[in-house]
């Protein structure tokens, strides 16, 4: 595995489009902020803790939803993906270069909604450290899909559609501002196909706003293991 490779391309393109495309920062962040103003207002703030937890959530499953951009532009517009081919650069170093530079792109985000957690005392200062695997494997999963999408457009143009519904799908459809114990076991079980499901579960439960879940860790370890996997052979790294 090329370390190397990995930590330069993650740290200059995630950092790159925090400086450039600031604009984009404010994109992902602005969504859940409107959503935690409005469910205050209409709950009269029981409502903040859930909204707290689902925009940190949010943000970074949306900072990982634009690799599928990134995998794309690589790919058919930039021609950078047929340069790391032809280099001893592996189809595992890409993937996991994007994913580490979404996380990147994603830690404005990250950073608000853990200063709000501690400012109002949802988490102890040590419990994010248990929260931050919960991230990585999410933005790792969630990237995965990215790439798993990318394979499928033949013009850049048609990303932007796929990124539209999947900021839907993948941050209002599941029990992110809403508690999971809501939905009926049949439903929650097919919500639980994306990692934002279950890792919305496990930070509920550090919090103490739903019931421990016990089989939630198992299934996004599992998700991210299996959605890589799928990745991997459709992410057309062409070495012949």
């Amino acid at each position: 595995m090329n370390f190397r490779f990995i930590s330069l391309y993650a740290w200059i393109t995630g950092t790159t489009a925090i400086k450039r495309g600031f604009s984009y920062t404010l994109g992902y962040m602005i969504t859940p902020l409107a959503l935690l103003f409005l469910f205050g207002i209409i709950s009269g703030g029981a409502l903040i803790p859930l909204a707290v937890i689902g925009g940190l959530i949010s943000v970074t499953a949306t900072g990982a939803l634009y690799g599928l951009s990134d995998a794309a532009m690589n790919r058919i517009e930039l021609k950078l993906q047929d340069l790391f081919v032809a280099t001893d650069i592996s189809v595992l170093d890409y993937m996991l270069a994007i994913s580490f530079s979404n996380l990147i792109f994603s830690m404005p985000g990250i950073l608000v909604y853990i200063v709000i957690v501690l400012f109002m005392h949802l988490l102890p200062a040590l419990w994010l450290i248990a929260i931050a695997p919960i991230l990585v494997l999410l933005a790792v999963s969630v990237s995965a899909i990215s790439l798993i999408l990318a394979s499928i457009p033949r013009h850049l143009r048609n990303v932007w559609g796929f990124l539209g519904i999947l900021t839907v799908v993948f941050t209002f459809i599941p029990p992110l501002f809403y508690k999971y114990t809501a939905l009926a076991k049949p439903l929650l079980y097919i919500f639980m196909l994306s990692p934002v499901t279950s890792a919305a579960i496990m930070v509920q439960n550090m919090a103490g706003l739903t019931p421990f879940l016990w089989y939630a860790p198992i299934v996004l370890v599992v998700e991210t293991a299996v959605y890589f996997a799928i990745a991997k052979p459709l992410t057309q790294w062409r070495t012949k």
